[in-house]
């Protein structure tokens, strides 16, 4: 079921790519990914996700794997790229990694995944935040084999529907997404 999921969320956001790429991103419509739900009690500026748990750590795996792709061609040497199109891979890097890590250089905090992933999967999660990640997964991690399976997923659909010269229009369609987030301070309104 869960691959299954992971598939048709894949097959929506690869159809509003094609529309972004067609409609010159300029759309009038948008992936919905659902209903949050968050628990907004805990007063140090974090939520608990009740619900959505699974699409947000699916969509931190996507991040992941985007931008382990755009690595992987700048550091291609086989690649022939203007300098023109590695900028525009390097603006894209830039703007993807804060959707996986924070990192504070002035007051020298280090990396860390902006998702806090539930326990069976947390180590994984946080070694793939570090920008400098690759596979393979580190066995010894908890959760790498359910995280690698999405992971080998979405490397492999990148190569295969992705057009390189339109990664900013999918990139589009996925930070154009919507959402709806209910709050909850009481886990008995959830």
């Amino acid at each position: 079921k869960k691959a299954q999921q992971i598939s048709d969320f894949w097959e929506d956001l690869v159809f509003q790519y094609e529309q972004e790429i067609k409609y010159n991103n300029k759309t009038t419509t948008n992936l919905y990914l659902g209903t949050i739900i968050l628990n907004t009690s805990n007063n140090n500026n974090k939520s608990l996700v009740v619900d959505g748990q699974q699409r947000m750590t699916t969509i931190f795996i996507l991040f992941v794997a985007i931008r382990n792709y755009l690595q992987s061609i700048i550091s291609s040497p086989d690649k022939n790229l203007s300098s023109d199109k590695l900028a525009s891979i390097r603006g894209q890097l830039t703007s993807i990694q804060p959707f996986i890590s924070s990192s504070d250089i002035a007051f020298g905090t280090h990396e860390r995944a902006t998702l806090e992933a539930s326990p069976s999967i947390k180590e994984t999660i946080d070694a793939m935040a570090d920008h400098e990640w690759k596979p393979p997964f580190n066995k010894d991690l908890d959760g790498f084999r359910e995280v690698s399976q999405i992971y080998n997923f979405f490397e492999k659909m990148i190569k295969q529907d992705i057009d390189l010269d339109h990664i900013a229009s999918f990139l589009t369609a996925l930070y154009e997404s919507s959402c709806i987030v209910i709050g909850i301070e009481d886990m008995e309104e959830a």
